[in-house]
């Protein structure tokens, strides 16, 4: 059996992300998630439509589902060093 073939099964059979945050990911180099309680929504919102009115950039409220996809992600990202060692161990 190859060496860590089930980190390589994973690549393939992983869920992808988003159209939406796809399109975020290619054309800026950095991201920020912000996770904002119910009572600060009216406050966030307020404050990124003045701040992007006057700055480079953009942002979008993510439905329930792109936000689930995108917190994981986040995780799966932050390990994906760990796991690409594992795999190219030379």
């Amino acid at each position: 059996m190859p060496k860590h073939l089930t980190d390589r099964m994973l690549q393939w059979i992983s869920e992808r992300l988003l159209a939406r945050l796809q399109e975020y990911r290619d054309q800026y180099a950095h991201h920020l998630i912000l996770k904002v309680p119910a009572a600060g929504i009216d406050e966030a919102r307020a404050f990124l439509s003045e701040r992007f009115r006057q700055a480079n950039g953009a942002y979008f409220e993510c439905s329930d589902e792109e936000g689930r996809k995108a917190l994981l992600h986040r995780f799966a990202a932050a390990s994906a060093a760990v796991r690409y060692r594992a795999v190219h161990h030379r």
